[in-house]
C-alpha cells in the first residue's frame, strides 16, 4: 500500500492543536487528542419564502435576470400581464416601466440593469415573436430580431454575450440555439436534444440547459 509521503511528498504533520486556517484536503495528527484529522467543507443550501410579486402571474421570461439581491422578472400570462416588469432588492418588489411589446415564456438573461428578453409569444395575436428587448434599469428598447421565433425557450449569459435555446415554434419542438452580442443574433450549433419549457443558466460559452416538459406544441 502506498504511503502518504509517497503520495503527497511529505509526512503528515504532527501538531499539539488544530491549525487555525487549514486548507481543503489538509491532513494532520493532533497529538493532544491523539486524533488523525482532515479538513473539508460541506455546505447545505436552503430556500426561503420572500414577498409576493405586486402583480401575480405565470409564464414570465424563463431565466429572468439578476441575482437574489438585485433581480428582475418580466413578461407573463395571461396577455394583460405580457409587458409587466418588476425589480427585487432582496426584500421587496417594485413595479418598473412596462416592456415595449412584452411576451410570455421568452428567453431571459442579463442583470437587473442590463436585461434581455428574446422571442416568446403573444396569444392569440400576433403569435410567436422574433423580437428582442433590452432593459437598462429604467426603460425597455426593441433591438435586432432573433434568428427564430419560439416560445417555451430559455436563455443564459449577459446582455452583451447572451444565448437563447430550444422551445417550440408552433409546429414542433426545436433544437435551435443562437448567440447575442448586444445588438445582433447569430445561429450556432443545435442542442443535442429538443427542450421545451426548460431552464437555462451560465454564460454564453459555458451554459446549461436542463429540464423539459413533454407536451403537444402550442
Amino acid at each position: 500500500m502506498a504511503e502518504y509521503i509517497n503520495i503527497k511528498g511529505q509526512n503528515i504533520e504532527v501538531v499539539a492543536s488544530d491549525p487555525a486556517n487549514p486548507t481543503i484536503g489538509q491532513i494532520w495528527y493532533n497529538s493532544t487528542s491523539n486524533t488523525l484529522k482532515a479538513f473539508d467543507i460541506t455546505t447545505t443550501g436552503s430556500f426561503s419564502t420572500i414577498p409576493s410579486l405586486n402583480s401575480p402571474r405565470e409564464n414570465m421570461a424563463v431565466g429572468g435576470a439578476g441575482d437574489a439581491t438585485a433581480g428582475l422578472v418580466y413578461g407573463g400570462w395571461p396577455s394583460p400581464n405580457k409587458a409587466l416588469t418588476e425589480s427585487y432588492d432582496g426584500s421587496t418588489w417594485t413595479t418598473e416601466n412596462n416592456m415595449t411589446e412584452g411576451a410570455h415564456i421568452g428567453a431571459g438573461f442579463g442583470t437587473q440593469t442590463a436585461a434581455v428578453k428574446a422571442s416568446g409569444a403573444i396569444t392569440p395575436s400576433p403569435g410567436y415573436l422574433s423580437t428582442t428587448e433590452e432593459y437598462n434599469g429604467t426603460s425597455w428598447t426593441t433591438t435586432g430580431n432573433t434568428p427564430y421565433s419560439a416560445t417555451y425557450l430559455a436563455g443564459a449569459g449577459i446582455e452583451s454575450a447572451g444565448l437563447m435555446a430550444g422551445g417550440t415554434d408552433g409546429v414542433g419542438y426545436v433544437t435551435t440555439t443562437a448567440e447575442y452580442n448586444g445588438s445582433t443574433w447569430t445561429a450556432v450549433n443545435s442542442l443535442p436534444a429538443t427542450l421545451n419549457y426548460h431552464s437555462g443558466c451560465g454564460t454564453q460559452t459555458a451554459a446549461l440547459m436542463g429540464g423539459s416538459q413533454v407536451t403537444t406544441p402550442q
